[in-house]
């Protein structure tokens, strides 16, 4: 009788660290496994030379090789975010609205007027948390109208966002022919790319 208790033990111990040591392989898997995602990107594109990155919307045209054009000598490097032609289609708005982020190399101070041609008025602005100098100009010819606004923000280095919205005067169509574009909806796309801009 004394055998079967010593051989019931026996087994019944060897249960217990069975249990023991399976249940400690099963949570040591499960961390091993499963590690905590870190340093995710938050945004879609980024751009070494310019020191920056965005999160660009889908459909728009990204063009590394633009340059803003000042003077006829002077010029701003920056990449261009180009609007979908989903956006215009049946509309005034032109399909060459952009949005840019440019950046200036020098050290003379980082005001919006500085990437506008001629004298434009300046003002500082936080939006979201951040500090922006911003400065607007409007052109029009031809039956066009030009729409630039410039948000600089102020940080170590000199980079901006800048709005250019192109469209045809609405009155010049016939009647029915198109609708008139979506100005809040377009500048909502717009502040979608500016308010993702990080320095990195």
């Amino acid at each position: 009788m004394k055998t079967f208790y010593w051989i019931l033990g026996v087994i019944l111990l060897a249960a217990v660290l069975g249990y023991v040591i399976n249940r400690s392989s099963i949570i040591s898997e499960q961390t091993t496994t499963s590690p905590i995602p870190t340093n995710i990107p938050k945004n879609n594109y980024a751009n070494k030379t310019l020191g920056i990155s965005v999160n660009v919307p889908a459909g728009y045209t990204t063009d590394e090789s633009y340059k803003y054009q000042m003077a006829p000598r002077q010029t701003i490097p920056g990449v261009k975010f180009t609007i979908p032609a989903a956006l215009a289609k049946g509309t005034n708005l032109s399909t060459d609205t952009y949005v840019s982020v440019e950046k200036l190399n020098d050290k003379s101070g980082c005001s919006a007027d500085r990437f506008l041609d001629g004298s434009h008025n300046a003002t500082i602005q936080t939006i979201n948390g951040m500090n922006y100098s911003i400065a607007s100009a409007e052109g029009a010819g031809a039956g066009n109208r030009y729409q630039e606004t410039v948000y600089a923000l102020q940080s170590n280095t000199c980079v901006a966002v800048r709005y250019f919205i192109h469209y045809s005067a609405f009155e010049n169509y016939p009647k029915g022919s198109i609708k008139e574009f979506d100005q809040a909806a377009t500048l909502k796309s717009l502040d979608q790319i500016r308010d993702s801009l990080v320095i990195i």
